[in-house]
């Protein structure tokens, strides 16, 4: 439902701007918008990075790949833009929109960059996505991003939570070996 929104305000979205000379893109296969924007100074584009960024929610999409390289060339000045991004993606429950954004766009930018979304990256501790998780605890662990000790205890609490549910698993696996040989 989440997507279904985000995805009717994409087409809603007046995708001709006042200050901006080129369309932003209607349909995901609008490549031809985004090469357009492309000749834009940062700048100019600034205001509609997170339009923009809303098209990395599915990197099947063709134009994915071309907003993601649009926006990485810009490089640091983007932080603000994708801070907003990763918030709307965390309010919409939208976990694949996140790791995109963090595969994508920040994982890429230096350390100077990355230690500004440790903040945002927190607030995903208590996330039931496990693989949103692993992707933020290796790039704070990587980065050395907020305080590592208590980093060091989240992870731990995570790794405990996952072999209790490894146990599990294995006793219900060995439930099934178990129905195979009756």
């Amino acid at each position: 439902m989440a997507k279904t929104l985000i995805f009717a305000k994409i087409r809603n979205v007046n995708h001709q701007h006042p200050k901006l000379p080129h369309d932003l893109p209607k349909t995901k296969s609008d490549i031809d918008a985004v090469k357009a924007l492309s000749i834009l100074s940062f700048s100019e584009l600034e205001a509609y990075l997170p339009e923009l960024l809303e098209w990395i929610q599915d990197v099947n999409w063709p134009l994915s790949s071309f907003v993601t390289e649009l926006i990485r060339s810009h490089g640091g000045p983007v932080v603000p833009s994708v801070k907003i991004a990763l918030s709307k993606a965390k309010m919409s429950e939208d976990a694949i929109w996140a790791q995109n954004i963090i595969e994508l766009i920040i994982k890429p930018l230096g350390r100077e960059q990355i230690i500004l979304f440790n903040s945002e990256f927190r607030s995903w501790w208590f996330s039931d996505n496990t693989e949103i998780k692993l992707l933020i605890f290796g790039l704070m662990a990587e980065n050395k991003i907020g305080d590592q000790e208590e980093l060091k205890k989240w992870v731990t609490i995570n790794r405990k939570a996952f072999e209790i549910h490894l146990e599990d698993l294995k006793h219900i696996e060995s439930q099934l070996d178990q129905n195979f040989i009756k």
